[in-house]
């Protein structure tokens, strides 16, 4: 049941964070990369990027895991990233959008197959991930694929 009303909580931030749009926008440079969809700013926040879901790297890690750590790293590590604040999810980390040089790297992330996407919060994320999925690329290559939210559970 809590398990229920934390995912309906989260899907309300993300709802009320689509019809309002985003709360707010910042500049900040990445000083660590957490793992494939999370990522620590220089004022000490940690951003869990949000609409996707990447490889878990727990109990051993999951397929692509690395890969999606080491792309966001290569793509985001000591850069200037803007920041399109969403709201808090249940862990109190801060949900957003990264752009770096214009692109949303939340959605880069989906098209190269490092995520899935994670409550819909763009048509445009749906589609990337279909098109991914349809290209066999990253984890979708897999023919046992789990997702990290059925990992998580085990």
């Amino acid at each position: 049941m809590k398990l229920f009303l934390a995912c309906i909580c989260i899907f309300l931030i993300f709802w009320i964070g689509i019809v309002l749009g985003a709360k707010k926008e910042a500049y900040f440079t990445v000083i660590k990369v957490i793992d494939g969809d999370s990522i620590i700013i220089d004022n000490g926040t940690e951003i869990r990027m949000a609409g996707i879901d990447a490889p878990e790297l727990s109990r051993g890690g999951q397929p692509f895991a690395l890969e999606a750590k080491d792309f966001l790293r290569d793509r985001l590590l000591n850069r200037k990233v803007q920041i399109k604040i969403w709201g808090l999810d249940k862990y109190n980390r801060t949900l957003a959008t990264v752009y770096q040089d214009g692109s949303d790297v939340n959605l880069e992330m989906i098209q190269r197959g490092y995520a899935e996407v994670f409550m819909v919060l763009s048509i445009r994320y749906k589609a990337a991930e279909t098109k991914a999925r349809i290209a066999g690329l990253g984890i979708w290559s897999l023919e046992n694929y789990t997702s990290p939210y059925e990992w998580r559970k085990r």
